[in-house]
């Protein structure tokens, strides 16, 4: 018996498994794999244009491809910057210590010691620490993924121009940008939102009227709400410590979804360093600078 298969456009996957394959094997230092990255990422995005289009299996094939990539990617970032990760988080929770001050109430100080505790502990056991913030790590990228699929089938139709407002009040002003070049030096990743400083508990909103497509709720992980806003617009909320949303929910601007977090080691924190609210926005498939669609009011701090 003979068995024939015929694999379409060989090329193509041989690149793609080229492009996976060069992300794996990686110096210790790191320093191959950032030589490999934009090598990757030029593969994949050559086969996206050869096949033409962002329907079909090839398409599927690309994404499981880039998945892999950005993966393997974070467990590098976490080997290289694991103590550092976990030492900003602790500042950031004696920064919120402070500024609590002494009239704190009894449940967030105790919460504070908690995270403190925990994230301590967590430096004295490096494969502990790796296997947490990996699994943080992916919990965001698997948010975008969705984010991104659901910008792509976003097909309702709406009369006139999708208009946002910011989620929170943007006063206390962004600790990073999209695609900022300090978030990224210490995640080995492209940071695709902007960072918008708020007080733990803080009321957000949504940003356009749509429809509330997921809540995630992942523990102490990365917990986040997401919007189909029609058109091909979709927002994304990231970090809440809890929701009053649900899928399938019809929302209007400024309608509460849920509370903000940041905090380190509270739940829907993740791999964050200080609360605040991870706000990103996607355009038919593509991550976008939410700075060009809100009002602008708010201002960058270092």
């Amino acid at each position: 018996m003979q068995i024939q298969i015929e694999i379409p456009r060989p090329l193509l996957l041989v690149g793609l498994v080229g492009a996976f394959v060069a992300g794996v094997f990686w110096a210790g230092d790191g320093s191959f794999l950032q030589a490999q990255q934009a090598t990757g990422d030029h593969a994949v995005r050559e086969a996206a244009e050869e096949r033409g289009g962002d329907d079909g299996p090839a398409h599927d094939t690309i994404s499981q491809a880039e998945d892999g990539i950005r993966s393997i990617r974070t467990a590098q970032a976490i080997r290289v910057n694991r103590e550092e990760i976990l030492r900003y988080q602790l500042q950031g929770l004696e920064s919120e210590n402070q500024r609590l001050g002494a009239d704190a109430p009894a449940e967030q100080v105790d919460e504070l010691r908690e995270a403190t505790i925990e994230l301590t502990s967590l430096l004295k056991d490096e494969s502990r620490a790796e296997r947490q913030l990996h699994i943080y790590m992916n919990q965001i990228l698997e948010a975008e993924g969705r984010a991104v699929a659901i910008s792509r089938s976003s097909l309702t139709a709406l009369n006139g121009v999708v208009r946002f407002q910011w989620p929170i009040d943007p006063g206390e002003g962004l600790t990073a940008l999209f695609e900022d070049a300090g978030y990224e030096k210490i995640f080995n990743r492209k940071h695709h939102a902007v960072d918008i400083r708020a007080a733990q508990g803080t009321v957000v909103r949504a940003s356009a009227p749509g429809t509330v497509k997921d809540v995630v709720r992942n523990g102490k992980g990365f917990s986040n709400v997401t919007i189909d806003h029609g058109n091909g617009f979709v927002s994304l909320y990231g970090h809440l410590t809890d929701f009053t949303a649900e899928p399938g929910d019809q929302v209007e601007a400024g309608e509460q979804l849920g509370w903000s977090g940041g905090l380190p080691g509270t739940d829907g924190a993740g791999d964050s360093t200080g609360p605040h609210l991870h706000y990103a926005m996607f355009y038919k498939g593509t991550p976008v600078d939410p700075l060009e669609y809100l009002p602008q009011v708010a201002t960058f701090e270092e």
